[in-house]
């Protein structure tokens, strides 16, 4: 879900298509580290609460800043 999100609200839009697998992988397991609270919520959730896309959001703008 978390990488269907960063697609649909811009945040692979920079990164040509042969950067998406090493972006998937780097970014899930980014997300995995650093926002293993957030993949919890949205687990237990099955969604993504304001809350949720509030924290998702900060993890992703930070992901984006380290992924070249």
């Amino acid at each position: 879900m978390v990488l269907l999100y960063a697609g649909t609200n811009g945040y692979t839009d920079p990164y040509p298509e042969s950067e998406m697998a090493r972006y998937e992988t780097e970014m899930l397991a980014f997300m995995e580290k650093e926002g293993s609270a957030i993949l919890a919520s949205i687990r237990d959730k099955k969604a993504i609460d304001d809350a949720t896309e509030a924290d998702l959001t900060k993890a992703l703008t930070r992901f984006k800043e380290i992924f070249k």
